[in-house]
């Protein structure tokens, strides 16, 4: 019909319904509240299909009617009741998930954000909360730590909805896990027990040596893995068992939160000799921490264990085994309680093992001063003179190398002679003890093996060598069994070698007083010292064969050596020869003409009396080498030598005493 305002007829389950279309084509009953036309009352209908039957008809009676059936279905169910999948998540922007009715719509709230979505076929829904577009109450930001309620909504095509029973749904927790440990370990054994901690219940990956291993931590936070039993999950264990591994510890718990262990290097595995040394690393812990790794004896950055000569000396740490015993940890050849392996100075004498090497060649093992078959670096006396080379530092520096006695270039420990006298240091061992230190022959505080004059005469001892074999110990001039250059009296004629120096220039060799070319000190001849006219060994008034404690005045200079007479009052001569030439032939006394009342005795060197006179005049009174009282029965005349003469001048004065030497 073309009628402006036809009447439509309606028909639903038997009950008609009459109304008029608009302006617009439009026509609407509400069955709860229109009246029937046919077929009432109009009752509630079940759930199902319906056909809804319509008629038009217009004002002149034509009509037409819809050519489509069951266009109603009553449906009052309502939907399943939808879920939300639970969870507890490090995402602070989780993806959401649950189920609902197929094909009704899913509204889900959290925090206050509407997202809305359709469940598939299978009646499952899901929403990212970080690319999904909200509904309402966006933009979505990231959760902070925490329980959230997701609350879901599920509508159907006939406005059915139902909702979700649960809360808190979600849980955010992104806290960072506890940092995990590795217990470093030094070890010899190839397959060690690692331990560390972790944040309790988390699962510990563990890599070391090209193998993963994988662990949970105990509710105490611990872990343990025994790399001999355990299984890796993936590579193969196989670590460097000469030095350093790193292992990477790192834990993760159930919602993918992880950490990995800070530290480095944490296990160290020794089980062999890495520098071939002889030495097994782990006993190269010099400091006994435990930790071979961290000692460096000769600090050159190299630790012990892989460093082939350890203490740096020049030899190299296998061949400091000196017993031979394949272990040169137990070799201490100075007994310092410090290995020679390890001790820069392996035999204490105060020199580095490194500076014994005195032929240069970078090898101290071929150093052998005095050829005893010990190398230097290792021989408490290098050059085999009987001194310790430690106590050749004569200087007191702590450093025997810079002592050179006799400036030679060549230092006292490695020299044979260490003063350069001519003789061997070690023979300058006088007392026999072994020890030449202690041998000071004219006690002027220096040894005579650095002392140029061992018995201090005047003569340096290398110019003792009398018979110029450049020996000086086979010379004894006087034959008494004490070489010169340590005899104080070389010619043994009662006078000291360094007083028969009568030019007084400190150089006894060139004094020869009876012009005979052999100098004083080496010649029995007497000299006359003082210039007095007697011979000084004539000088030797008590006939004790020593000069030297006849002092006829008292002044401390002996006889030979004063030209002094022994009195000012009168003046004895000190010799006469009574030969009957007429020259000296009695004993004359100076001024005793001046004394009267004097009284002259002579006795021998027993004290007997051989002459006395009151007034000795010189003339009639003279005493001519005669006994007056016969202690040689049936002769006058008294041999050659000293007498002893005691003159009282009579005038209360001391007597003058003295000697007189007779020479036939």
């Amino acid at each position: 019909p073309h009628d402006s305002v036809p009447t439509v007829t309606v028909v639903v389950n038997g009950v008609t319904f009459e109304t008029t279309a608009d302006v617009s084509g439009n026509w609407t009953i509400d069955t709860e509240m229109a009246t029937p036309t046919a077929g009432g009352p109009f009752t509630d209908l079940s759930d199902g299909p319906y056909d809804v039957s319509v008629t038009s008809t217009d004002s002149g009676g034509n009509s037409s009617s819809d050519t489509t059936t069951n266009e109603l279905t009553i449906d009052t169910v309502a939907p399943s009741v939808p879920t939300v999948t639970t969870q507890t998540t490090n995402d602070a922007s989780p993806v959401l998930s649950g189920t609902a009715e197929s094909g009704s719509t899913v509204t889900v709230v959290v925090n206050g954000v509407t997202f809305e979505t359709t469940a598939d076929v299978s009646g499952n829904w899901t929403i990212d909360t970080e690319t999904a577009t909200p509904t309402t109450g966006g933009p979505f930001t990231d959760l902070s730590d925490g329980p959230y309620d997701v609350s879901v909504t599920s509508t159907d095509s006939g406005g059915n909805s139902s909702s979700d029973t649960t809360t808190n749904e979600l849980t955010i927790n992104t806290s960072n896990l506890a940092i995990p440990t590795i217990e470093s370990q030094v070890t010899v054994d190839n397959t060690p027990v690692l331990t560390g901690t972790a944040t309790p219940g988390s699962i510990v990956t563990v890599n070391v040596g090209g193998a993963d291993f994988q662990v949970t931590a105990d509710i105490n936070g611990n872990w343990v893995i025994n790399t001999e039993t355990v299984t890796p999950t993936s590579g193969l264990f196989n670590p460097n068992v000469n030095g350093a591994n790193e292992v990477i510890v790192t834990s993760r718990d159930a919602l993918g939160n992880s950490a990995t262990d800070a530290s480095t290097q944490e296990l160290t595995i020794l089980s062999g000799d890495a520098d071939g040394d002889g030495v097994q690393d782990i006993d190269e812990d010099v400091n006994g921490d435990g930790d071979p790794t961290n000692d460096d004896t000769d600090g050159d950055g190299t630790p012990d264990y892989i460093d082939s000569d350890d203490d740096g000396d020049g030899i190299p740490t296998g061949d400091e085994d000196v017993n031979g015993d394949g272990d040169p940890t137990n070799d201490d050849t100075d007994g310092d309680g410090i290995p020679d392996y390890i001790d820069s100075d392996d035999d204490g004498d105060g020199i580095p093992t490194g500076d014994e090497d005195v032929n240069g060649d970078g090898d101290p093992t071929n150093d052998d001063t005095d050829g005893d078959g010990i190398p230097d670096y290792i021989d408490s006396d290098d050059d085999g003179d009987g001194i310790p080379t430690g106590d050749e530092d004569v200087n007191g520096d702590g450093d025997p190398r810079n002592d050179d006695t006799d400036g030679d270039g060549t230092p006292d420990y490695i020299d044979s002679d260490d003063d350069g006298d001519g003789i061997p240091t070690g023979d300058e061992d006088v007392n026999g003890d072994g020890d030449p230190t202690n041998d000071d022959t004219d006690g002027d505080g220096i040894p005579d093996y650095i002392d140029s004059d061992d018995d201090g005469d005047g003569i340096p001892t290398g110019d003792e060598d009398v018979n110029g074999d450049d020996d000086p110990t086979n010379d004894n001039t006087d034959g008494d069994g004490i070489p010169d250059y340590i005899d104080s009296d070389d010619d043994g004629d009662g006078i000291s070698t360094k007083d028969e120096d009568t030019n007084g220039d400190g150089n006894p060799v060139n004094d020869d007083c009876d012009s005979d070319g052999t100098p004083n000190f080496l010649d029995p001849d007497s000299c006359d010292v003082d210039g007095d006219g007697v011979l000084d060994l004539e000088e030797d008034v008590d006939g004790d064969g020593n000069p030297y404690n006849d002092d006829c005045d008292s002044d401390g200079i002996p006889d030979f050596k004063d030209a002094d007479s022994c009195t000012d009052k009168v003046t004895p001569r000190k010799g006469f020869s009574p030969d009957g030439d007429g020259d000296n032939d009695f004993f004359y006394i100076e001024d005793i003409e001046n004394y009267p009342n004097n009284t002259v005795q002579i006795f021998n060197r027993w004290g007997n009396r051989l002459f006395e006179v009151k007034g000795y005049d010189n003339q009639g009174k003279s005493w001519r080498g005669e006994s007056s009282y016969g202690v040689i029965p049936g002769q006058k005349e008294v041999p050659e030598g000293t007498y002893f003469y005691l003159i009282d001048l009579g005038d209360g004065s001391e007597p003058v005493s003295g000697y007189v030497i007779i020479k036939r």
